[in-house]
């Protein structure tokens, strides 16, 4: 028997059909959010040798909450504890599952009580399966999306063209939620979530979330934390102390997320001193040189540190160029400017200044940034598929309304 300490979200998208039965609520589209008490299991922070399974019910209704990892015999239990959602209805419970082997598949499922009517009775969840991840493994395909705005209609478009079976994670690369607001106990922001999980296969693939600049704003931007399960990530701390940033060895790729926070020099009072928080956590974790025996080392953030326009971080650019030069990147991949752009490594780029955004900063007419690897901004309408080998990284992307092969480019690694 093992025990897990359950601490953020693991949903199931069930809604209440009967006094005695649940069934998983479809729509995405609907005006009102749909009358749910919890939502589909999700899968966060994977790892070689663990996987986080999160829940998110509302507590009145749902208690004694517990994953069941059914795939080991006799079956391991973890028990939970919920952790209030401040200002909502919801709670979240997180198991850490540990001392898995890596790349291997675990099966597992959630049972937990219902009271309805004063009385409690027990249900559970379907049984569902996932994938630790190997540094071994000889190849990886993650789906980045970005720049959602809280459409879940246009993901259920997406959604028509690509399956999950054709990736193993994904990845959420900000503001697909905007503005999270805590209206109606942030009845929003649960319902988007809850269709994310259920779109992209959220029960069966890790969805990583990157924090963009609208994940910033609202009355609930600070509260988004107690969704996701993250390496550093406090929910409990102030904006611009949660620590979004992260690294991931997924098969041949090494990933390292960074959160810029605000765009342009936005609130710089609480997101540069952010920025030099990750990056001296940036510096430590270079240090050690263990992730440089991947094949592929890929940077994400929300917003872009070079772009071809305005649309980038000039803030996190200048604090973390010197250190990210060490890095040996083969690619940079974000958000944010919502149209498509491809910046070679080299190359360089001049940016006309725009007073209408740059109030902050010395008016100039023109500015150079020159990215020393490439670049690739994620088009808000399309998605985009990160295959990788050992030998070949190919960036594919689709476009939202037909699902054709609208950019394709891939980087070999020389013999």
């Amino acid at each position: 028997m093992f025990h897990f300490n359950f601490r953020l979200a693991l949903l199931v998208v069930l809604c209440l059909v009967s006094i005695t039965s649940l069934s998983v609520a479809q729509s995405s589209t609907d005006s009102e959010p749909a009358v749910r008490i919890t939502l589909l299991p999700y899968l966060q922070n994977p790892a070689s040798d663990g996987m986080t399974v999160c829940f998110a019910a509302k507590t009145a209704e749902v208690t004694d909450v517990e994953v069941v990892l059914v795939s080991k015999s006799p079956s391991s239990v973890s028990a939970t504890r919920a952790t209030a959602v401040p200002g909502t209805p919801w709670s979240i419970w997180k198991a850490r599952l540990k001392g898995l082997q890596q790349g291997a598949s675990y099966k597992y499922k959630v049972t937990y009580a219902v009271t309805m009517d004063g009385k409690k009775e027990k249900t559970e969840t379907p049984t569902y399966s996932f994938q630790t991840f190997n540094p071994a493994a000889p190849n990886l395909c993650a789906l980045c999306i970005a720049d959602l705005h809280s459409n879940t209609a246009r993901l259920t478009k997406l959604a028509e063209y690509i399956k999950p079976d054709s990736y193993d994670v994904s990845f959420l690369i900000g503001d697909n939620w905007n503005d999270p607001s805590g209206k109606d106990g942030a009845s929003r922001v649960f319902q988007c979530l809850g269709d994310y999980i259920r779109l992209l296969d959220g029960s069966q693939k890790p969805i990583l979330y990157l924090a963009g600049n609208h994940e910033h704003r609202g009355s609930f931007s600070s509260r988004m934390a107690y969704l996701f399960d993250l390496p550093h990530l406090d929910a409990t701390k102030a904006t611009g102390e949660q620590q979004h940033q992260f690294t991931l060895r997924a098969g041949p790729v090494w990933f390292l997320s960074m959160d810029c926070g605000e765009d342009f020099n936005k609130k710089m009072a609480v997101f540069e001193p952010y920025r030099k928080l990750q990056l001296e956590w940036l510096k430590k974790k270079l240090a050690t040189k263990a992730n440089l025996t991947a094949d592929w080392r890929v940077m994400l953030s929300h917003i872009p540190l070079y772009n071809q326009n305005i649309w980038s971080s000039e803030p996190s650019r200048k604090m973390w160029e010197p250190t990210l030069n060490t890095a040996q990147l083969d690619l940079a991949m974000a958000g944010h400017d919502h149209g498509m752009q491809f910046l070679p490594a080299g190359k360089t780029n001049t940016i006309t200044y725009n007073p209408k955004y740059h109030t902050t900063i010395p008016q100039k007419k023109t500015y150079s940034t020159t990215p020393p690897y490439p670049v690739f901004i994620v088009p808000q309408r399309g998605f985009t598929l990160l295959d990788a080998t050992k030998k070949k990284l190919t960036i594919k992307t689709f476009a939202e309304k037909d699902g054709n092969l609208i950019f394709e480019r891939t980087f070999e690694k020389a013999k």
